[in-house]
């Protein structure tokens, strides 16, 4: 018996001389990822395969047509803010605020000191939201500045598991300056406010929003825009470029002012000390990477679009400045003057029209669908993820997405290969791969592999 027990000793040393480890593992994913060309990170390497670049997808008219169809579905939950009613049943507003409470109630989750979150940290924000009225009079409003839009009034942070600070659950997104929002609600110290965003109810700090009457702010929102075509753009509050007053980034738009040899001039949003709405002009450089009015919606604007992007980080919920999946198709589609939802699932029912369940079918089919839609912009979604389709090359499907990480699985144990950025992938690669997903940690196939869904914005015909 003591001979076999040294063998397995024996064994056992080698395996950790070896560095070999049973326990999941973790390593950086290489540069280009696996299947990709160094040539294909680049949008003119697509723009080259395009046979029509410039022709136009759909007309500013068209797309306006395609925003008014998808506002108002409960599967988009775009809202068209300036229809809201004034006044409106408090009901509403305490059963949403409800929702999001109990639902995070329910989940075991950790703070900022990687301790369990307990009830009665739920039970003082639920004090601090304060009483709702049954009669709700709303207040329009601009963000003056960057600003996070929460699930809860609270900076406290909701993390699955300790130490696991690159998703806080408690953030959904980054409202941006000059973004409209109606005030619903304010906690029972008025620092907080409960606003209707274009795409979903949120907190944010109320000294981030001015406030104004409906017409003034629906006025500004309608103005002839600046809109921001480079990933982030620095506006100043005077023409020598000294003052800095905000970032707006890509596919956010100001009103337009003035354009000289030296500066755009736009309209800013500021927050007078009482809280009302007033302006100041904001100046951009005049080599800023921006547009007076939509960009024309060509395949060329497209990838452009898409690649101004590539490598920049993820960001759960724009976290760290950085940008997770959904955040990226909705800035790369709004520079075209689309209204996108900011959820991946919302985003995939944008047209439903053009929607395509992939659901039975093999690899093959999936792959024929594609190639038959090649040069048309095409969204590939899956449960928690949404990627921009490129193309079919040598019978391998190439999409531009925001990861954050995929799982292999091996004999001895899971490996975890880190991407944390924008980039082209292989998705018709074999390796299981993770994205975070909405509501939770999820796992996921390689697309053409599972139950998988295209949208296609703009396939009007």
């Amino acid at each position: 018996m003591k001979r076999p027990l040294n063998i397995i000793i024996a064994i056992i040393l080698v395996a950790l001389a070896a560095g070999i480890c049973l326990a999941e593992q973790w390593e950086t994913a290489q540069a280009p990822l696996p299947s990709v060309q160094p040539g294909q990170e680049k949008a003119d390497y697509w723009i080259a395969r395009h046979p029509d670049p410039d022709r136009l997808i759909l007309a500013a008219a068209a797309i306006e047509a395609m925003n008014r169809a998808a506002t108002g579905r409960p599967e988009t939950e775009l809202v068209d803010l300036f229809a809201i009613p004034d006044p409106m049943e408090g009901t509403i507003v305490r059963k949403a605020i409800a929702e999001v409470l109990a639902e995070s109630r329910q989940k075991k989750g950790y703070d900022h000191t990687n301790r369990l979150i307990t009830a009665a940290s739920y039970d003082r924000i639920e004090a601090a939201i304060g009483a709702i009225p049954s009669v709700i009079r709303p207040t329009w409003g601009l963000i003056t500045a960057r600003t996070s839009l929460r699930r809860l009034p609270t900076v406290e942070a909701f993390y699955d598991r300790p130490f696991g600070n690159e998703f806080d659950r408690f953030q959904y997104s980054t409202l941006e300056c000059g973004d409209p929002v109606v005030i619903l609600h304010r906690s029972a110290d008025a620092s907080w406010a409960f606003v209707q965003t274009s795409y979903t109810m949120g907190w944010v700090p109320s000294a981030g929003i001015a406030t104004a009457d409906r017409r003034t702010v629906e006025t500004f929102v309608r103005s002839k825009p600046l809109v921001a075509t480079g990933s982030m753009v620095p506006v100043y509050t005077d023409p020598a470029f000294s003052t800095y007053a905000a970032s707006i980034p890509m596919g956010s738009k100001l009103p337009f002012v003035e354009k000289t040899n030296r500066h755009y001039a736009v309209t800013l949003p500021w927050r007078a000390p009482e809280g009302g709405l007033k302006y100041v002009t904001g100046y951009i450089r005049q080599d800023a990477d921006v547009s007076v009015g939509f960009l024309p919606y060509t395949a060329r604007n497209f990838y452009r679009q898409a690649f101004k992007l590539e490598g920049v980080a993820y960001g759960w919920g724009d976290l760290y400045d950085g940008r997770d999946c959904s955040r990226l198709v909705m800035d790369v589609f709004s520079t075209f003057g689309f209204t996108m939802p900011r959820n991946s699932s919302r985003q995939a029912a944008i047209n439903a029209a053009g929607r395509k369940d992939t659901k039975g079918l093999g690899e093959k089919d999936k792959i024929a669908i594609l190639k038959s839609l090649e040069g048309r912009p095409v969204l590939l979604y899956m449960p928690g993820h949404i990627m921009l389709y490129l193309g079919v090359v040598d019978g391998k499907v190439y999409a531009i997405h925001s990861a954050w990480s995929w799982r292999e699985s091996r004999v001895l144990g899971d490996r975890t290969v880190m991407v944390g950025r924008a980039v082209v992938s292989d998705i018709t690669h074999s390796a299981r791969q993770e994205f975070p997903v909405e509501a939770g940690n999820g796992h996921n196939a390689a697309w053409l592999k599972g139950k998988k869904k295209m949208a296609l914005p703009g396939m009007m015909y």
